[in-house]
């Protein structure tokens, strides 16, 4: 079977924002070369991510999907216009 891969273009002022658990993020930990990863649980992230560079553009990432989801809706309302998913 031939792999597929995929490839995504990230504009160099993007970041990806690990917003799982702790214990998530330690069993799990995202590795991708060439990218900056921060790490906020998403219980956090209302107090946080003020505090965070806002010329980047923060990729969300859940396991799952949904609290990256969520929490992009709540931020967005919240007038940060610099969140994407990473799916």
């Amino acid at each position: 079977m031939k792999e597929n891969k995929k490839f995504f273009y990230c504009p160099i002022y993007t970041a990806i924002l690990d917003i799982r658990s702790y214990e998530e993020h330690i069993e799990k930990p995202i590795n991708i070369s060439n990218m900056k990863i921060c790490w906020i649980p998403f219980y956090r992230l209302e107090n946080e991510f003020k505090n965070l560079d806002q010329k980047i553009t923060w990729l969300l990432y859940c396991e799952k999907g949904i609290m990256s989801k969520l929490q992009k809706i709540y931020l967005i309302k919240q007038g940060f216009k610099n969140v994407q998913l990473l799916i």
